[in-house]
């Protein structure tokens, strides 16, 4: 690395410097006075981005046109502006990725977290750009999902979508055997009841509704969704249980872990998972979002798209954070080790993720 910081930070120093350093060669002690003042001056001037500290500039400059008196030729003169280039900060004048200060930021947000018991997990992707940087800081073991595993099912909806293979305007009929409770509010419509395949898609991640979680799951079929999951190579993340408390279809239960969570939302937003049409409509959900803890209790949250997940035990909150020129993935999952009830778990672990939340998107916006 500091080979790299002396390359670099060589290439954009001052001419005048090299200029200086190579040819000055004053003819008189009157003439070497004035230009080691110019000199002086000039490099007392000189930004940091030049990468050598100015004190530094100043002596060197010194050196530079007294080879008599410091013995240092020019090439001796050359290696040390290299070397002191390479000692100083390694970013000066070139500010640190986005992602890199936010992870700087949230990791001691997680160590608090996990000396009262919350296991933490927080995952950053860059989606600025193709080649984006990923950083995952604390836990890399599996979650309950709760109902963030509802993203897999609606990308499973929007590629099939996609394919062909199914109509978001197609009416859709729900029976009341498909009505369970907790978020949503299908179960308080008349059964049976009608609606299209799209307001049911929405209902699932504006509302979290989980009646239309299972209407859903029917209707694309377990097997569809697996194959989604195995197509984007994911190993940890499984959707085997319908919505609460829900039936398990298979081994093992829902589960999902950060890596996995970011490898989906990546192939959402900027793969070739969706076409342009479905990715601008999961986003237009996801900005929509209702449920107003966690990412959704931040000050400004009109360039937040998320989903909730809890239980309780568990609550995460995941999604983009749409700061232009640092679109980022942004995944936080807690686990509150200490409690087994939901309020509690909400009490303990939502002021957390909000926290974490909070830090990354001042990081982002604060280059």
């Amino acid at each position: 690395m500091a080979a790299a910081a002396a390359l670099q930070f060589s290439d954009h120093r001052p001419k005048t410097s090299l200029h200086f350093a190579t040819d000055a060669r004053p003819g008189s002690t009157r003439d070497e006075t004035m230009h080691s003042a110019r000199m002086e001056k000039g490099a007392a001037r000189a930004t940091p981005s030049s990468g050598v500290p100015r004190m530094a500039q100043a002596t060197l400059a010194r050196m530079a046109i007294r080879p008599g008196r410091t013995g240092m030729k020019a090439p001796t003169a050359l290696l040390l502006i290299a070397a002191l280039a390479a000692s100083a900060p390694a970013m000066a004048g070139h500010p640190r990725p986005a992602i890199e200060r936010a992870a700087d930021a949230v990791q001691p947000l997680v160590d608090e977290a996990g000396q009262r018991g919350i296991r933490v997990s927080v995952g950053l992707a860059d989606v600025s750009r193709s080649d984006g940087a990923q950083r995952i800081i604390g836990s890399t073991d599996s979650y309950n999902p709760a109902s963030t595993i509802k993203l897999a099912l609606l990308a499973t909806v929007m590629r099939q979508a996609d394919r062909g293979l199914l109509n978001l305007d197609a009416p859709i009929g729900i029976s009341p055997y498909m009505v369970v409770g907790g978020a949503g509010d299908l179960q308080r419509q008349a059964m049976p009841f009608t609606t299209t395949v799209r307001d049911v898609a929405r209902r699932m991640v504006v509302l979290s509704d989980n009646t239309a979680t299972n209407v859903l799951l029917y209707y694309v079929g377990l097997p569809t969704v697996q194959a989604l999951l195995d197509d984007l190579g994911l190993q940890t993340m499984r959707f085997n249980r319908q919505m609460f408390p829900g039936e398990k279809i298979g081994e093992p239960a829902n589960a999902i872990d950060t890596a996995d969570t970011l490898s989906l939302l990546h192939a959402i937003y900027i793969g070739d998972l969706l076409n342009e049409q479905s990715r601008r409509q999961v986003l237009d959900w996801m900005l929509a979002q209702e449920v107003d803890t966690k990412f959704g209790a931040l000050p400004d949250t009109s360039r937040i798209a998320h989903k909730t997940g809890e239980t309780g035990t568990v609550t995460h909150d995941v999604g983009y954070f749409l700061v232009p020129g640092h679109e980022t993935i942004v995944a936080v999952l807690a686990e509150v080790t200490t409690s087994d009830g939901y309020d509690e778990t909400m009490r303990i672990g939502n002021p957390v993720v909000q926290d974490i939340a909070n830090a990354v998107l001042d990081a982002l916006d604060n280059p």
